[in-house]
């Protein structure tokens, strides 16, 4: 059900399904007002395996897809795409270019001040 605010948004749960997820965590909702915008939230912990992550996010993201409007995923994926040659970043970087999908962040967000994804 959408929720009016009073800046003119409308928000709606849309992800319900995603609780069957084992390997990530996720919170999505819609936003309307002149443009839809389809906004998610995922956290993978470290120890997820990056095999059934990478099925499972696959999976999620076919159901988020959609012709109206747009698509913002936003989260802690826990990969370091910093280390050339990393195996799971590599696949999981493979993951996003397959799903269209593109790396926004350009600066370090790790206290350590390593980019992670």
């Amino acid at each position: 059900m959408a929720q009016p605010s009073c800046i003119g948004l409308n928000v709606r749960q849309v992800d319900k399904a995603a609780t069957k997820y084992e390997s990530f965590e996720s919170l999505g909702c819609t936003v309307a007002s002149s443009v839809t915008l389809r906004l998610c939230v995922v956290y993978r912990p470290p120890q997820s395996g990056v095999k059934i992550f990478c099925e499972e996010f696959a999976e999620y993201m076919s159901h988020l897809v959609t012709p109206q409007g747009e698509l913002l995923v936003v989260g802690d994926f826990n990969f370091h795409v910093n280390k050339s040659g990393d195996k799971q970043a590599c696949e999981f970087l493979s993951l996003c270019q397959l799903l269209n999908l593109k790396q926004q962040v350009s600066v370090t967000t790790h206290r350590a001040e390593k980019p992670l994804t």
